[in-house]
Parts: structure tokens; C-alpha cells; sequence
């Protein structure tokens, strides 16, 4: 169990793992990082776009004739190193199978309909990567928001408790009335708590999608 968790969220598997008793939320500030074109995937993505365009260009250069130039030279003399008499050749190689045509045309098409695939899908990527990041952007303000709000509810919750507490040892407060100051501060507590994780879990979504690590302390 312990070495699956620790492969799931990308540790070494034999690192041990401590159960806390409590959760903090994580302290986080903006960077300005509002665009994923230069996250690693994103780039991947970029650089297989780029080489199926490659490919297009070499494909299109079959319909051309391939053209080879040679030059030959020569030395003949009757006396032993003598270079009286030479002689020179020069050629050109021009090959062109013409009727290879349909057969360059079907591989060039295959290579730029693989192009045009690669660029709606790298557009889409893109467009759906930086979606994500301004969604978790909002998100990590949405649930600030909460935990600022279910924060104060909960202290407001425990001084209710801690003046009926008071009030009930000094018999001014009915059992009743204690036990359900009680329930609305354990039940505050855990929205509380709940609010903190769901902070939490966006600002880590938002450091995934933008690539970026930061050292987290708590608070």
C-alpha cells in the first residue's frame, strides 16, 4: 500500500509516509505565469509539429530530378613523372523517374495531411492547456474566498461554545443549548478544514498546469 501511494504521487517507494493529525494551508503567491507555450508538453507537442513539416518539405522535393556532377582527372606522360599530358572530364547525372508520380503525390499528401493534423491538434493542446490554468487561477480565488469566510465562521463557533461552556457551568445554560453550540462548532471545524484542503488541491493543480515548483511552508 505504502510503496503504490508513493508511486501515484511521483515519489521514491520506499519512502515512508506520516499520517498528521492536522492540515495547514500552504503558503502561495502569483508569479505572473499566465500561458503554458513554454511547458515541457506543450513544447513536445510543438517540436513534433515542426518535424511533421519537415517531412512535408522533404516529401515535396520528390517530384524534382535528382542531379549529380562528377569531374575526372587525368595524368598520362611517356617519361616517368613527367605531367606533359593530362586530361580533364566533367558530367552531370540527371535521374527522373517519371513514373513514380502518383506514387509521390499519395506520400505527399499522407505527409501534409499529417501536418495539418499535427497543427489542429497543437492548436487545440494549447488552447485547452491555457484554459485550464486560467480555470485553476479562479479557482484558487474562489476557494480562498471560502476559507477566509468558513475561517471566521469557525472562531465565531468556538467563542459561542467557550460563553456557553461558561454559562453552563455557572447553571445559567440548559444541557440542550451546550451540546448544540458543540455540534455547530465541530461542524464549523470540519468546513473549515475542508475549505483549507480545497485550497489547497488548487494551488497545487495551478503549480502542475504551470510547471512551476515552489517550496511550501505552512501557516
Amino acid at each position: 500500500m505504502k510503496e503504490s501511494l508513493n508511486f501515484l504521487i511521483g515519489r521514491d517507494i520506499h519512502l515512508p509516509l506520516e499520517v498528521a493529525d492536522s492540515i495547514h494551508k500552504v503558503d502561495f503567491s502569483f508569479t505572473g505565469f499566465n500561458s503554458v507555450n513554454n511547458r515541457a508538453d506543450v513544447l513536445a507537442m510543438q517540436y513534433g509539429m515542426e518535424a511533421r513539416r519537415l517531412m512535408k518539405k522533404s516529401d515535396a522535393f520528390s517530384f524534382a530530378p535528382r542531379i549529380n556532377a562528377f569531374a575526372l582527372y587525368n595524368m598520362y606522360d611517356a617519361d616517368l613523372g613527367g605531367f606533359d599530358a593530362d586530361s580533364y572530364m566533367f558530367g552531370i547525372h540527371l535521374q527522373w523517374k517519371l513514373f513514380n508520380g502518383g506514387k509521390n503525390i499519395g506520400k505527399f499528401n499522407k505527409s501534409k495531411a499529417a501536418f495539418h493534423k499535427s497543427e489542429i491538434e497543437y492548436k487545440e493542446y494549447l488552447d485547452k492547456g491555457n484554459m485550464e490554468l486560467l480555470q485553476a487561477q479562479r479557482d484558487i480565488a474562489v476557494n480562498e474566498s471560502q476559507l477566509i469566510t468558513y475561517k471566521t465562521a469557525a472562531e465565531q463557533a468556538r467563542e459561542s461554545l467557550r460563553i456557553r461552556t461558561n454559562r453552563y457551568k455557572e447553571g445559567m445554560e440548559r444541557t440542550s443549548d451546550l451540546l448544540m453550540a458543540e455540534a455547530t462548532s465541530a461542524e464549523n471545524e470540519l468546513k473549515h478544514l475542508n475549505a483549507i484542503y480545497n485550497y489547497n488541491i488548487s494551488v497545487f493543480r495551478y503549480e502542475l498546469l504551470s510547471s512551476e515548483s515552489t517550496q511550501y511552508t505552512n501557516n
